[in-house]
């Protein structure tokens, strides 16, 4: 990320989204992930001062590929991690004045004990309806949740190389029959 700002020019300015997206996961009417970003230079104002972004998702996204989705204006922070030698590396998310709806997402994936995703785009004002700059996004598994009245805190995880098997084959008797004969 740090890259991507020191590489803009001075007449684009970025704004950072997420969104998160956990299997069995009910968001709201028309769209099928929780869409926020930082809150600065909405395209829109709701009735009730909320500031809201449109911006068109990436064509290569698993959900709403193409589409333009409305994002909503939710303060949020992301530390980077320090350099480490650790296996699993993770970022720390803070979001802020968390509503209802987001203290009961992470309560549903929790009950289910489904991972949560969450995907960081960034997109350049004024172009928001081309599709993210980062493309592809980077995307995260959400770990480690706290929640109290104002805030959800916890950590963004990257893929871990190390937990995924070489050679990616599995080997089973459905797919290689004469293992069935071992």
């Amino acid at each position: 990320m740090r890259e991507a700002y020191a590489s803009a020019s001075s007449d684009k300015i970025l704004i950072d989204t997420l969104s998160f997206w956990f299997e069995g996961m009910e968001p709201s009417p028309g769209a099928s992930e929780l869409y926020l970003f930082n809150g600065d230079n909405p395209t829109v104002v709701d009735d009730n001062g909320v500031p809201l972004l449109n911006a068109r998702i990436e064509a290569s996204s698993l959900r709403d590929a193409g589409r333009i989705v409305t994002f909503i204006g939710i303060p949020f922070s992301i530390t980077l991690p320090a350099i480490s030698v650790d296996t699993v590396v993770s970022a720390q998310l803070t979001v802020d004045s968390v509503n209802r709806e987001g203290h009961d997402l992470l309560e549903a994936a929790a009950k289910g004990g489904k991972p949560i995703e969450v995907t960081f785009r960034t997109y350049i004002l004024r172009s928001e309806l081309d599709g993210p700059s980062n493309d592809p996004p980077l995307r995260f598994r959400f770990a480690g949740a706290s929640a109290d009245n104002n805030s959800v805190t916890g950590r963004l995880e990257f893929l871990a190389i190390g937990n995924v098997p070489f050679p990616r084959d599995i080997y089973r008797p459905e797919r290689f029959p004469t293992l069935s004969y071992a």
